[in-house]
């Protein structure tokens, strides 16, 4: 079992040195005691994570094996409805191998099935998405500031999640001296954080949101040889090929009708 909470305070100044410029613009010592700072600028962002996690193993005659994991996750980023994610995972691998059936066997000396399952999830978008912002024009109306809409809210913005399943036959042939692993895979990623660009015409810059789901799924073979091992010399050849497809499913509300 595990807790973990960060919190992340970070502080940005800029400033335009207007004073002090010796010749060809380089600073000169003597210039050093003339030099300001015009309109600085301090930026603060505060942001916070905190987690609970825990993970269960299991293993039995050295045959059978199992994991099951799970955390929750909560981010300062998202929506106050939406700030805590679920993720569980669960795996599992049976040695054939050593089973009756094949151990002793001369051609095949391991052979071991493994799969597994779990969600994930991802929060790598910048501070206050969740809020709309304010843009000061740059001239005044009738002496008084001009401040408009530029960032919507959005409240409703929520964890990417993606679904990994995964399936896996290893196999060590003659002593393991030709070893294969053959792997399929499937992820489904929803809810996919994107930084959109809307039409100049809604008077908006730049905001994220969660705006659809990919798929993702494929087949992997990798090969392994030892064609020679001795005192001094080893030669050994590896081999892979892989088919990986790849698609996107929806873009959510933004997709066309």
């Amino acid at each position: 079992l595990g807790f973990e909470y960060q919190d992340s305070r970070t502080v940005f100044r800029s400033g335009i040195s207007q004073e002090g410029a010796g010749v060809n613009g380089q600073i000169s010592g003597d210039a050093l005691s003339g030099i300001r700072q015009a309109s600085p600028a301090d930026n603060k962002q505060f942001s916070n994570f905190i987690s609970g996690f825990g993970r269960v193993n299991y293993a039995r005659d050295n045959k059978y094996f199992g994991q099951f994991s799970a955390r929750a996750d909560g981010s300062s980023r998202f929506g106050e409805n939406n700030r805590i994610g679920f993720f569980p995972t669960v795996s599992g691998g049976w040695v054939m191998s050593e089973e009756d059936f094949l151990k002793g066997n001369e051609t095949i000396s391991f052979m071991k099935l493994r799969a597994g399952w779990g969600l994930t999830g991802n929060a790598a978008i910048p501070n206050y998405q969740q809020y709309g912002f304010y843009t000061r024009a740059n001239e005044a109306y009738n002496g008084e500031d001009i401040r408009f809409l530029s960032v919507p809210s959005n409240p409703d913005i929520q964890w990417e999640t993606s679904e990994i399943i995964d399936v896996a036959l290893e196999m060590g042939l003659w002593d393991d001296r030709v070893t294969t692993t053959l792997s399929l895979y499937n992820k489904k990623t929803t809810d996919i954080l994107l930084n959109l660009t809307p039409q100049p015409s809604t008077g908006f810059t730049g905001f994220w949101d969660n705006v659809g789901e990919i798929v993702n799924r494929g087949v992997e073979l990798e090969v392994s040889t030892i064609n020679m091992d001795r005192e001094n010399f080893t030669w050994r050849t590896d081999f892979n090929i892989a088919y990986n497809y790849n698609e996107i499913v929806s873009i959510g509300n933004y997709s066309e009708d």
